[in-house]
């Protein structure tokens, strides 16, 4: 191999030899840089013979050899042979460029390499030459099956995070691994959410992940990789028996010792709790676990013990089902108590008891409670309260025909028992109501006591004149019954009258007749119970008060008016309508009728006074239900005297009416000259001195015909004529005057039309179109003959002309000129000229603005426009670039806008072309001020280009880096805003930085927030900055850039471990305070911690009897003695985010002392035996008032012991007693009477014990 080497180099420096004597002196200019790219290609480590090439670009001339100098590191310090089964060599420069080669063979170690390379005697930075170790090739391989697997698994899969990452695990261990050991690296994990009715497809969760490979010496990191787990989709079903489980098990399952009669109760009462649960439709069934009876309370132990029932609730619906763990149902034991003792003595006796009586006791169902409350007050009660609630209640019913010994009733009942705070109730019993046998006669009295007491007595205030017709009337409705041969009699009890309704009490007041009926029968005989008569109050009726009240009104009113007035039957009715109308009606409604009408006659020369008219009627009144009618009224209708004028102005108005009112069309030119034709037909009649005004009423103008109606529709002008003669007027009915309409004639029609449109045409020109008079005829008449002449000849006569003046300085605006003229309409025999009409011509004004907009014209197009390449950051800083030129001129408040033509940006200047290509951007401007407006040929702004500069390039290249690096950190490595900084800058360095500086600059930093129960992901934070770069003279700053801090999650699987930590913290000892133990609790407890002595979970506390123990232990109050001691639960609810637990302790809060004790002496021994002394003490030792000294005796031990018991009333504390035995044993028990001690109660109060 060596061999073969120095062959090809010797060859290949003859021919650079003789190349070299052939170039020219020009050939050799200095070379200044050579420069290295990246490895292209893959050389593995002990593999068949490979290749990979580096691009090499340079300013040496072209044929200019290449030699390749290896070292020993990167520093390029120290120089080295070629590299075992490497092979390197470079081609000649060529249009500055070379291409160094390097061959591998299966010698080659894997490893870096490095190399220089000088061209003309400048030397390269140091070159890497990598070989690949062929474990690496498989860890590449295996990194990209591993990217580009599938991952994905179901949320039921996902149980938890170990869960997914087995998943995973598996996904990766089927792929073809090639020996590569992997491990699997979480980046996050953001559980699925399971669909609710909001979101039923619910919410996708997903694992991300890397994957670290390794194989030999070789390894890799994947990037970040996602497991989706989806999400299950919504179930109604199962989310229905989610919620009741969650209800079931969050239930209270609680009941006392005396409702748990047995395990069925017991069970019954869970069930019960459950089926008050909001179900949703789920199915559930109780399972037992186990069940421990509750123990009452003894003397022994007076708490009793409790029982409890363990069970699971089974839940289903559809196809969805569930199991709950493991419940408990607590049956709170019975305390002892002896006052429950008696009441349940009482519950006995009461049990026992007989109840019986008879239907002739039984009146009524009070009764036989009264007696069932009797019978038990003669039981032995030891104080206890009773209480008799009824169950059901069914009437004895007395014997008949069919069944002579009747049905017995009952009354079914429990019993209430109370005494102190102890309480029950009897089981259902029975009071037995013995039937009254069957009696013919007194069946019959029964029946019509019955049918009298059941009758309806009722009867009004007008036909209970007195109290005899009550009775009557009472003794009828009886007399009306089935009485069967009984015989009644009538006993009156009380009677109080009706009182009739009035305004202060409309309704009046009912009257009562209250009495009992006797009924008799062979011997049998009864009196029915109080019966009622009631008489009904005549009520107050206001409405028929308001009708009478009006009716007078109405009758007493006065009735005229005068003949004018009465114009008509009509007008008198309403004058009348008027006066009632006037009164005070309160609410009567009023209807007039006439009787009959005779109008008024006016006076004339024979009877100058008239004759007065009448109108006779009645009125109807009605208000609610009351009505009522006057008696015949009458208006009188004043007849009006004979008056001369008046005659005068009545014959005018019989003139006036009879007139003809008729014009044409033509005539009636408009409404005046219609209202004037009237006027002079008036004029023409008799006036008799009677003075005439014409008021319209309505004018419709006639329509002369047309094509359609060739008649035309006439025109009516209606119209009233008022009448005037000394103090006598009037007015005529309205009359009408008819303008008969003008028939059609088509050629008057066309030429009328003709005249119209003519007229009301647009006759304007400018002064540049009016050349002269006879263009402005012209234009008049190319107006005119642009319209719809329909055969009508026009012909236009000037009547004047003014030429228009055009404007200048001193008139800006110039002068219109006017043409008016007239223009004759010829059609057939029709014709017509339309009134003067005007063309305008309207004066050139005077333009200010053109002027201006001519002069910037020739500014901007002369302006120069140039920029450098660096300024032309892109097109539209190009453009604005010539704006800020054109903006720099002397505009005269013309506006200019720059339109691009092209654009052609800029080309920097590079190896190839170091000036570069300029470019261009043409564009015209438009320009306007005012309504002035132009445009100017295209414009050019040559952009210079940048010429070329290594450095620059270098910095533009590194920039191009550094912006598109990745710039990503954890919270937890990001400590604080330096180690970003330094993340940052740790990034940057491991670019290809080609020698350029670079310099981190922050713009901003927020921190990441870690996540929390609100928001569990966290906010994540940021840290913007820009990167200065410089390399010699070339210098860059990139643009905003950001590191992504990415905030930690939320993690509820570490709260749940610190609860737990401060849970399991949480023992007794630490809330027990100054008390032995919790179940020996005397005082109050230490202060209870709000906060976890591990992690800081809060900590609530609650008793379940405050008044007991307070929530915050503080407060103790201990039971009474003799109460007992009181069990407490305080119940520690510990909390940190979104996981909750509790913690429960059972406190035995002891009784308060009795206040005393006992203290039995030595044996003292002497002539008449042996002797103790007993010392009552404690703080009621003073009172021993009530209080009995037990003392028991034991000779012996075993079966042969002798006891023997003393009960002393002791007068002191200190009580000595003897005994003839030496060495018997002395017990002694303070109580509050004689105790029972064979049994561990021993039913009486102790005080002490020794």
């Amino acid at each position: 191999m060596t061999e073969t080497r120095m062959r090809k180099g010797l060859a290949m420096l003859m021919v650079l030899c003789m190349l070299l004597t052939m170039l020219p002196m020009s050939v050799f200019a200095a070379t200044t840089n050579v420069a290295v790219g990246t490895q292209v290609g893959t050389i593995t480590a002990a593999a068949a013979e490979q290749s990979a090439t580096f691009d090499v670009t340079t300013d040496a001339a072209d044929t200019q050899p290449v030699t390749i100098s290896w070292f020993t590191d990167i520093s390029g310090g120290t120089s080295t042979t070629e590299p075992t089964g490497i092979l390197a060599s470079g081609s000649d420069v060529s249009s500055g460029g070379s291409t160094i080669t390097v061959n591998g063979d299966n010698t080659t170690t894997a490893g870096n390499y490095y190399f220089k390379v000088t061209i003309d005697g400048i030397t390269s930075s140091v070159v890497t030459l990598t070989v690949a170790d062929p474990d690496a090739a498989s860890v590449a391989t295996v990194k990209g099956l591993v990217a580009g697997a599938t991952y994905t698994m179901t949320q039921a899969e996902a149980t938890d995070e170990a869960t997914v990452k087995t998943a995973i695990e598996t996904v990766i261990a089927g792929l073809a691994l090639e020996g590569v050991t992997t491990s699997v690296t979480k980046v996050d994990y953001t559980p699925a959410v399971a669909g609710d009715v909001t979101t039923p497809a619910g919410t996708d969760g997903k694992y991300t992940f890397t994957v670290e490979l390794s194989k030999g010496s070789a390894s890799d990191t994947t990037a970040t990789l996602t497991m989706t787990v989806t999400a299950t989709p919504y179930d109604a079903d199962a989310a229905s028996v989610a919620t009741v489980k969650g209800l079931v098990a969050g239930a209270t399952y609680t009941m006392t010792q005396a409702e748990a009669t047995d395990e069925a109760t017991v069970k019954t009462a869970i069930e019960t709790v459950i089926a008050g649960l909001a179900l949703e439709g789920v199915t559930t069934s109780v399972t037992k676990v186990d069940y421990t009876p509750a123990v009452a309370g003894d003397v022994t132990t007076p708490a009793g013990t409790d029982g409890k029932y363990t069970f699971t609730v089974e839940l289903s619906k559809g196809s969805a089902s569930d199991t709950t763990a493991t419940l408990t149902m607590t049956v709170t034991a019975t305390p002892y108590d002896a006052d429950a003792a008696s009441v349940a003595t009482v519950k006995g006796l009461v049990a026992g008891a007989t109840y019986t009586m008879t239907q002739a006791e039984a009146t009524d169902e009070a009764t036989v409670k009264t007696a069932i409350e009797t019978v038990i007050a003669g039981l032995a009660l030891e104080g206890v309260t009773t209480s008799v609630t009824k169950v059901d209640y069914t009437p004895a019913v007395a014997g008949d025909v069919t069944t002579p010994a009747g049905t017995d009733g009952k009354y079914t009942f429990t019993v209430g028992l109370l005494k102190g705070s102890a309480s029950d109730t009897t089981a259902t019993l029975t009071m037995t109501v013995t039937a009254t046998p069957y009696d013919a006669d007194a069946a019959s009295v029964a029946t019509v006591k019955g049918l009298v007491a059941g009758a309806t007595y009722t009867m009004t205030q007008a036909e209970a004149t007195d109290e005899a017709t009550v009775k009557i009337a009472i003794e009828t409705v009886i007399a009306g019954l089935a009485l069967d041969g009984v015989t009644t009699s009538v006993t009156k009890v009380d009677y109080t009258p009706a009182v009739a309704g009035d305004v202060t009490t409309p309704a009046g007041t009912d009257g009562t007749y209250t009495f009992t009926v006797g009924l008799l029968k062979g011997s049998a005989s009864d009196t029915t119970a109080t019966l009622t008569m009631t008489v009904t109050a005549t009520p107050y009726d206001a409405d028929a008060a308001s009708v009478a009240t009006v009716k007078g009104l109405v009758a007493g009113a006065t009735y005229t008016m005068t003949q004018a007035e009465a114009t008509d039957e009509a007008t008198v009715k309403t004058a009348i309508e008027t006066v009632i109308a006037g009164l005070a009606l309160d609410g009567v409604t009023t209807s007039v009728t006439k009787v009959d009408y005779t109008p008024a006659v006016a006076g004339d020369v024979t009877t100058p006074a008239g004759t007065d008219g009448t109108y006779t009627f009645t009125v109807g009144l009605l208000k609610g239900s009351a009505s009522d009618t006057t008696a015949t009224l009458t208006m009188t209708v004043t007849a009006t005297p004979y008056d001369a004028d008046a005659a005068s102005v009545a014959t005018v108005k019989g003139l006036v009416a009879g007139a003809t009112y008729t014009m044409t069309q033509a005539e009636a030119t408009d409404e005046a000259t219609v209202k004037t034709a009237i006027e002079t037909v008036i004029a023409g009649l008799a006036l008799d001195g009677v003075t005439t005004s014409v008021t319209k009423v309505d004018y419709t103008p006639a329509v002369a015909g047309d094509v359609t109606t060739p008649a035309g529709t006439d025109g009516k002008y209606t119209f009233t004529v008022g009448l005037l003669k000394g103090s006598a007027s009037d007015t005529t009915a309205t009359l009408t005057m008819t303008v008969a309409a003008t028939p059609y004639d088509a050629d008057a029609a066309s030429v009328a039309t003709v005249k119209g449109l003519v007229a009301g045409a647009t006759y304007t020109m400018t002064q540049a179109e009016a050349t002269d008079e006879a263009t402005v005829k012209i234009a008049i008449e190319t107006v005119i003959a642009g319209l719809a002449l329909d055969g009508v000849t026009t012909s236009v006569t000037k009547v004047d002309y003014t030429p228009a003046v055009a404007g200048d300085v001193t008139t800006p605006a110039g002068t219109d000129g006017t043409y008016t003229f007239t223009v004759g309409l010829l059609k057939g025999s029709a014709s017509d000229t339309t009134a003067t009409l005007t063309m305008t011509v309207t004066a050139t004004p005077y333009d200010a603005d053109a002027a201006s907009v001519a002069t910037v014209k020739g500014l901007v197009a002369g302006a120069t426009y140039t920029m450098t390449q660096a300024e032309a950051t892109d097109e539209a800083t190009v453009k604005t670039a010539i704006e800020t030129v054109i903006a720099g001129l002397a505009l005269e408040g013309v506006t200019t806008s720059v339109t691009k033509v092209d654009y052609t940006p800029a080309v920097a200047g590079d190896v190839t072309t170091p000036a570069g290509t300029d470019g261009k951007y043409t564009f015209t401007v438009e320009l306007s001020k005012g309504s002035a407006s132009d445009t100017t040929a295209t414009l050019t702004m040559t952009v210079t280009a940048t010429p070329y500069d290594a450095d620059a390039a270098s910095v533009a290249t590194v920039k191009g880096l550094v912006a598109g690096a990745t710039y990503t950190m954890t919270q937890a490595e990001a400590t604080d805003e330096a180690t970003v900084k330094t993340a940052i800058e740790t990034v940057i360095a491991g670019l290809a930085l080609e020698g350029v500086t670079t310099s981190v600059t922050k713009v901003d930093y927020t921190p990441a927030v870690a996540g929390d129960v609100t928001t569990p992901a966290g906010t994540d934070g940021k840290y913007t900055f820009t990167v200065e770069l410089s390399k010699g003279s070339a210098s860059d700053t990139t643009a905003t850039l950001t590191m992504t801090v990415t905030a930690t999650p939320y993690d509820a699987d570490a709260d749940a471990a610190s609860v737990a930590a401060d849970k399991a913290a949480l023992t007794s000892d630490v809330i027990k305070g100054g008390n032995a133990d919790l179940e020996n609790v005397t005082g109050a407890l230490a202060a209870l911690p709000t906060v976890g002595s591990v992690n800081g979970s809060a900590i609530t506390w609650v008793s379940d009897t405050p008044t007991v123990v307070s929530n915050n232990g503080q407060t103790v109050v201990r039971p009474a003695f003799g109460a007992g001691d009181a069990t407490v639960t305080l119940t520690a609810t510990i909390t940190k985010g979104l996981v909750t637990d509790t913690k429960v302790f059972t406190l035995i809060v002891k009784q308060q002392d009795s206040g005393y004790t006992l203290a039995i002496g030595t044996e003292s021994k002497g002539g008449a035996g042996c002797t103790r002394t007993i010392t009552i003490g404690g703080a009621n030792a003073g009172d021993l008032a009530g209080k009995y000294l037990v003392v028991q005796f034991t000779e012996g031990t075993g079966d042969n012991a002798k006891v023997s018991v003393v009960m002393i009333s002791p007068a002191s504390q200190s009580v000595t007693v003897s005994y003839q035995v030496d060495g018997t044993t002395v017990e002694t028990w303070l109580t509050s009477a004689m105790p029972n001690l064979i049994d561990s109660d021993m039913g009486v109060i102790v005080y002490a014990h020794q």
